[in-house]
């Protein structure tokens, strides 16, 4: 199976946007994209991903103590510099 990096104007506020099946949505809100990166930073970074979107988006969630959409924790990792991909 081929992995495709994302880039960040792939991403809308839901995730990583399908351009050939749906319409995008609003971008991700700008201050949850700065909560996610202050949490990013926190984080001892890998070589191999080790958790999906989703569940870190949870994390940060339960970190900040207010919700985070799963694009603005995309967005982050992307502006953090770290590889986002989808199989």
């Amino acid at each position: 199976m081929k992995t495709t990096s994302v880039t960040i104007d792939q991403v809308d506020a839901n995730g990583i946007r399908w351009r050939v099946f749906c319409e995008p949505c609003e971008p991700p809100d700008p201050l949850e994209v700065a909560i996610c990166r202050e949490f990013l930073r926190l984080c001892v970074k890998t070589k191999t991903p080790r958790r999906g979107s989703y569940g870190l988006k949870h994390e940060i969630e339960n970190w900040a103590g207010e919700y985070v959409s799963n694009g603005a924790c995309i967005a982050a990792a992307i502006l953090e510099g770290l590889v986002v991909s989808w199989d």
